[in-house]
């Protein structure tokens, strides 16, 4: 019989509607075939996901002035001759305007971009309380929005100067008082005999008188805010700089008003800012291409704007942000690649199991239909043709919505629910395949399945090749396998301005991969050969143990693929939640020891920690740049109990706990005191300095210990206790130093009403940097690991639905000979809990030794201390067991249920 021809033949096109009559076959079909084309619909769109988070960070934690567009130009004073036109027309006002609309029609081509936002900015003097000074360095900055972004305290009352608390204190000005600036020096010119300008310049200075309009609380009190970034070096000096200028605002038309009075040259910054920061990949792209157009566009020498080009102002045509960010998220996507890769390769191959298992109880489901077909010469092959034909619709209906689970769960529960243009189609391809995939694995697996029932007899020579334990060479190929992909870690060049990124290294997952599938097929063929050798001799002295063995012994290649398709999947789904857990534990642990705790909170002064935060939060005094024994070292000052209790420490790093090492700084006085420090500083008795003054008197005897919480890279610290600062605490950072979940910690600082000036949490330390696509590559395992269950039913399911027959036969016939419903459930229970049990222990015993093999390759910074931490899954292996226990007695009870029902009578006519 031609393959195809049969087609045309009832069986094979009433084929998808035969199916249906199995309902739990179709199932297990559609959930086979959602299971292999899960991950492989899936990998595109995670690593779109992956990338946008990556771009998405980057521009979160970038200043929002700094991205699109930008041009800067040069306001003139009055006469002072830096304005080549000379043009008196052109004053402040009109030059700023005219730079404004120019760069706004340059502009217009960029995409994603809003309208231009100016900056102004001129420095100038003001009044002062300090009798050697008569003027204090002042800020003029005027910024459309500004005052939505000030704490006011008076005012305002209409048009003026806004003055911060601290100065107003300063020079007693209150809100309708007058505030004199002062600009440049006053001066007079003179022409030469031989034709050149002299300029002799007076102490006095030009000056302009404008009302105080409103105080509002000096920004260097509040926490930072992201609106001020790109102005942080106007209000915020160096940390202790007391001649740090004040900031004065003014609305742009007083500021285009005061600054030519002055005489003083200014700034005008015009931004486009970036209009939607959630933009993909392909519009970033889009866009810092346009910003370099604009660029180049505007710094030409045949552009239209280079004419007035001084007026206009040059474009911040450096480094374009955005482009860097790109390149980045893309750097992101293929440092992931060597660990997404293998594992949607596992992810599918688990799921072509799964559907190759489906067409193996297919055949015993249909056996005496298919051994009939065979009886009148249809062929093995032709019986793949019909397994295709009735599992085709199935499979589809698995696919298309394996592809829906795989796109819903990427944008709902992935790193970022933006998505690049190409994620859908890829998406798309993946799912094909897969199903092609699925197809070829029914057609392949019920056809060899099937010439046990036909004609066609085996050779020897065949029978040879299936003794053949071809997974052998799987496991022999690990090894050479793991040295040739060696342990590269980094993806990119640090040199290129992108950087780099750290990967899992493929061989972590690869090899894994190869091994459980070597040692899954190899324990499968040998259970096998045990059980229909010895399984069937076993003489249990209880009927329902006495009928478990029974059945296992009978089928027991059905009893080893049921305990493979659950052993594999548990097996990957411990082994990746072991690696997840332990490479961001190590890394998460390596974060908290160079912050110091979990977070860590920079203050602008003292105050009492709030009690909300009393049990896990310790106050350190931070002297940076101190020189003990001729090394730069920085001075932690704090209470040697709590901060034992709320830094972080591992043993392992100094062998001693942290409370041990406090035990020299506890005594408090000495002459010498006593100081713990790291390693880099000389022990013994030391000089101490800072800022080239003497400090903890003098002279220290320093203890060391191998590393310290919170050292900067490169420099030790010293811990000593707050009270030994002295009168150099004026000249200390203040930090709270809390442990706990960062987001608890957040709100009782906000509610505390903390002063906080900086937030620093060790958990965002490597996001936004080399490793943040690490933690991507987490989320992908741990989605793998969800597959678990999914198989676990489904191999189940198509075990029960494949025996249901014979159970029902037995049943009867054993009812009649007193065997209680009771009985026959313990012994459906036996039946599957052996498998089902079987794969647990086997997958948690392989996961094991994998992890205790590969364990020391897990710290993907071996550089930074501490070490691996490997943390065991405990919470994931016991809801894993919990659910094979469960599942097993749901489907022992279910089977039973079903069979109970059947009537003997039909039971009996089927079986003759």
């Amino acid at each position: 019989m031609r393959i195809f021809g049969a087609l045309r033949m009832a069986p094979w096109w009433r084929g998808p509607i035969l199916l249906l009559r199995r309902g739990g076959v179709v199932i297990a079909l559609i959930a086979a075939a959602l299971v292999a084309t899960l991950p492989a619909a899936a990998a595109t769109p995670f690593l779109s996901s992956s990338r946008s988070a990556t771009l998405h960070h980057q521009i979160a934690a970038s200043c929002p002035w700094s991205l699109g567009a930008s041009v800067t130009g040069t306001l003139y004073g009055a006469g002072d001759g830096s304005d080549p036109s000379d043009d008196p027309a052109m004053e402040s006002a009109n030059l700023a305007a005219t730079r404004t609309e120019q760069a706004s029609a340059a502009a217009r081509s960029i995409p994603l971009v809003g309208p231009a936002e100016t900056t102004l900015f001129t420095p100038v003097q003001g009044p002062t309380e300090v009798a050697d000074n008569p003027v204090f360095p002042i800020n003029l900055v005027a910024r459309s929005g500004a005052e939505d972004h000030l704490q006011v305290l008076d005012g305002p009352r209409g048009t003026g100067a806004w003055i911060s608390d601290e100065y107003a204190n300063f020079v007693h000005l209150k809100v309708g008082d007058p505030i004199t600036l002062y600009g440049a020096n006053k001066g007079t010119s003179r022409r030469l005999p031989d034709g050149q300008t002299e300029v002799s310049f007076s102490t006095e200075r030009y000056s302009t008188t404008v009302p105080v309009a409103a105080v509002y609380r000096d920004l260097r009190d509040l926490p930072d805010d992201p609106w001020w970034c790109d102005l942080e070096s106007v209000y915020d000096g160096p940390q202790g700089n007391a001649a740090t200028p004040v900031v004065v605002f003014l609305d742009q038309k007083t500021f285009l008003t005061v600054q030519p009075r002055l005489n003083m040259p200014g700034k005008q910054v015009i931004t486009f800012p970036l209009t939607d920061p959630n933009l993909n990949q392909d519009q970033a792209r889009r866009t810092a291409a346009a910003v370099a157009r604009f660029n180049t566009l505007y710094g030409a020498k045949d552009s239209p704007f280079d004419a007035i080009q001084n007026r206009v102002g040059t474009p911040n045509s450096g480094d374009i942000l955005l482009a860097q960010f790109s390149a980045r998220a893309d750097l992101a996507r293929r440092s992931m690649l060597p660990a997404v890769v293998p594992v949607t390769a596992a992810g599918v191959l688990v799921g072509l199991l799964v559907v190759a298992a489906a067409a193996v109880f297919w055949v015993q489901r249909r056996r005496r239909e298919l051994t009939l077909l065979s009886a009148h010469g249809v062929s093995a092959k032709a019986l793949a043709l019909k397994a295709v034909t009735e599992s085709l619709p199935a499979l589809v209906v698995g696919t298309v919505a394996g592809w829906g689970a795989a796109w819903g769960l990427v944008r709902w529960v992935g790193p970022d629910p933006v998505l690049s243009r190409e994620a859908a189609p890829w998406a798309a391809a993946g799912a094909v395949a897969s199903l092609v995939a699925a197809v070829l694995a029914v057609a392949v697996v019920a056809g060899v399945t099937c010439r046990s029932l036909t004609d066609q007899v085996r050779s020897r020579h065949h029978r040879v090749l299936r003794a053949i334990p071809y997974e052998l060479l799987v496991l022999a190929a690990a090894v050479p396998l793991w040295r040739a992909l060696g342990g590269q870690q980094v993806t990119g060049d640090a040199s290129n301005g992108v950087g780099t990124a750290i990967h899992v290294p493929g061989r972590l997952l690869i090899v894994p991969i190869m091994v459980v599938a070597g040692l899954t097929v190899l324990a499968a063929r040998l259970a096998v050969g045990y059980l229909r050798s010895r399984g069937t001799r076993r003489r249990p002295a209880s009927p329902a143990a006495f009928l478990s063995w029974r059945r296992i012994g009978r089928q027991a290649v059905m009893t080893a693929v049921l305990a493979g398709a659950t052993s594999v999947p548990i097996a990957l789904a411990v082994y990746g939640a072991t690696v997840t857990g332990s490479v961001h534990t190590t890394v998460a642990d390596e974060a908290r020891l160079r912050v110091g705790s979990d977070v860590v909170m920079t203050l602008t002064h003292r105050v009492p920690i709030p009690a909300s935060l009393a049990d896990q939060a310790t106050e350190v005094l931070r002297l940076d740049g101190s020189q003990i024994g001729g090394v730069e070292t920085d001075l932690l000052g704090v209470d040697p109990a709590s901060f034992a209790r709320d830094a972080y420490w591992d043993s392992r790093l100094d062998g001693a706990s942290l409370d041990d090492l406090m035990d020299p700084i506890r005594s408090g006085g000495g002459n010498p005191r006593t100081v713990v420090a790291s390693a880099q500083t000389p022990s013994g008795a030391q000089q101490a300095t800072w800022s080239g003054d003497k400090v903890l008197g003098g002279t220290v005897n320093i203890v060391s210990t191998h590393v310290l919480p919170a050292q900067r890279t490169g420099y030790p610290a010293a811990l000593i206790p707050k009270a030994a600062l002295g009168d150099d605490t004026q000249y200390a950072v203040v930090q709270l130093w809390v442990r706990g979940d960062p987001a608890q910690i957040q709100r009782a600082a906000k509610a505390a009403n903390l002063p906080v000036k900086q937030i620093l949490v060790a958990e965002d330390l490597y996001s936004n940097s080399l490793w943040e696509p690490l933690t991507y590559t987490f989320e992908y395992l741990t989605a793998l690991s969800l597959l678990t269950g999914v198989v676990t039913l489904v191999g189940l399911l198509l075990y029960l639905e494949s025996r249901t027959p014979w159970h029902r036969r037995s049943y009867v016939m054993l009812r009649r000979m007193g065997l209680t419903a009771r009985s026959h459930r313990r012994a459906i229970l036996g039946e599957l809990a052996l498998p089902l049990s079987a794969g647990l222990v086997g997958g948690i015993a392989v996961a094991a030794g994998l992890t205790a093999a590969l364990s020391p390759n897990y710290d993907l910074n071996p550089d930074q201390l501490p070490d691996t931490v490997v943390a065991v899954p405990y919470l994931p292996v016991g809801l894993i067991a919990v659910a094979v226990v469960a599942v097993a007695i749901g489907a022992g009870g279910y089977a039973q249920r079903r069979i109970g029902r059947a009537n003997p009578s039909e039971v009996l006519r089927d079986a003759i």
